[in-house]
């Protein structure tokens, strides 16, 4: 398979194993399917391959006037806008992880927002080779 690691949000085990630090956040879910969501910050410890091409692959629920800043080891690698009229839906994203990053395993994956904003609600991450 090409998915390296991944955290399911919201779910008690995977986000202990994944040794999740949060403030300020909350969990829930619709019709079954777990979610976290950040007024501050969470962040997990996600396995990478160092040799590898990775990106980060992010599921979350797109609502509108969300706004979630996607960080590894701190620097920003990717966002998360919402349109004013975004429909509410299961949208994913993908960002390419620097090589300067990954060149050790585990990576510090953080999910932030802005003060005064709600990040989107964040379903699962994963950490993915890069297939061309």
């Amino acid at each position: 398979g090409i998915t390296i690691d991944r955290v399911v949000s919201g779910e008690q085990q995977p986000e202990s194993d994944h040794f999740i630090k949060e403030e300020n956040t909350q969990a829930g879910s619709i019709e079954d399917v777990r979610w976290r969501e950040a007024k501050g910050w969470f962040s997990y410890t996600i396995k990478t391959n160092p040799k590898e091409s990775v990106q980060l692959y992010i599921r979350y629920w797109e609502e509108e006037n969300r706004k979630t800043n996607v960080l590894i080891h701190d620097q920003e690698i990717g966002r998360l806008e919402a349109d004013a009229h975004t429909s509410d839906k299961v949208k994913t994203a993908s960002s390419s992880i620097p090589k300067a990053l990954n060149e050790n395993s585990p990576l510090q994956v953080k999910i932030a927002t802005d003060n005064g904003r709600t990040s989107h609600k964040i379903l699962e991450i994963r950490v993915i080779k890069e297939t061309f």
